[in-house]
């Protein structure tokens, strides 16, 4: 199959436009970063098994290394990653037979896994999640289903 100069044009110009949009975001979310934090918060509070996946999604990860690592099933990591890519906070990449997640800049800008690492203590032999109050007090907190 041969390719056309006209393809080449169109697909450099959707390149374009997705670059734009990449350096856009940044500057967007910039302006509205306590709100936007203020409410992913809310959604981790009441969501604890994503808030493990997510904080667990450190570098370039497999379902299967977060699964192990969190004691979570695979299907619920999968269903939880599923959530958190159509969130826009997680990145996959299909190699193969693995899907390979990262955390994407939204993390950076809005500080978010390490927001959580602070607020929520995760001990992974129970699997459970456990919020910290300030004086250092945990209160155990159940895992919520995933979204039907």
């Amino acid at each position: 199959m041969t390719e056309s100069p006209e393809l080449h044009q169109k697909v450099d110009k959707i390149l374009q436009r997705v670059e734009s949009m990449d350096n856009f975001m940044p500057w967007l979310v910039r302006r509205h970063i306590p709100s936007i934090k203020k409410e992913l918060i809310e959604f981790f509070s009441k969501r604890k098994r994503a808030a493990r996946v997510y904080v667990a999604v450190t570098g370039e990860k497999t379902i299967t290394q977060i699964s192990e690592e969190t004691k979570i099933a695979q299907p619920n990591v999968s269903a939880e990653i599923k959530t958190l890519t159509e969130c826009g906070l997680i990145d996959i990449i299909l190699v193969g037979k693995n899907t390979i997640c990262t955390r994407n800049k939204m993390d950076k800008l809005l500080g978010l896994s390490k927001e959580l690492e602070k607020n929520l203590k995760f001990d992974t032999d129970k699997g459970k999640v456990n919020n910290v109050a300030e004086n250092g007090d945990t209160n155990p907190v159940a895992d919520t289903q995933p979204p039907q």
